[in-house]
């Protein structure tokens, strides 16, 4: 729907880089995800842009293959990027999720806003 609105074509085959899986070092459970240094690792591949008059590698990427709370085996694919130079981010991408020894209860309820209604 989004591409037909702006006038794209889902018809036209897109360019992809080559996948690598990053992988967990070790056994655990997926307690925190740095999403903002994902991102940075992405405009760093050339998937974003640091100035205006930089490019975009649409190719580049990083698809997330667990979410918190997971329980993880070591050597298991935490997520994969699309990038010609995986060993050059495989590191930050790893470091970019936590993994602790047990899980942790999260709030059902994160904050309350009181207030009138509008």
């Amino acid at each position: 729907m989004m591409i037909r609105t702006q006038h794209g074509s889902l018809k036209i085959r897109r360019p992809v880089a080559p996948a690598t899986e990053v992988t967990a070092e070790h056994s655990g459970v997926v307690a925190a995800i740095d999403v903002e240094s994902i991102g940075y690792v992405i405009i760093a591949m050339g998937g974003g842009r640091k100035k205006l008059s930089d490019g975009i590698d649409r190719s580049v990427g990083v698809k997330m293959l667990v979410r918190i709370g997971d329980k993880i085996d070591a050597g298991q694919p935490l997520m994969r990027m699309f990038t010609r130079d995986s060993e050059r981010f495989r590191e930050q991408l790893r470091r970019s999720i936590t993994l602790s020894d047990q899980a942790s209860p999260r709030p059902l309820i994160v904050e309350r806003i009181e207030g009138n209604p509008r």
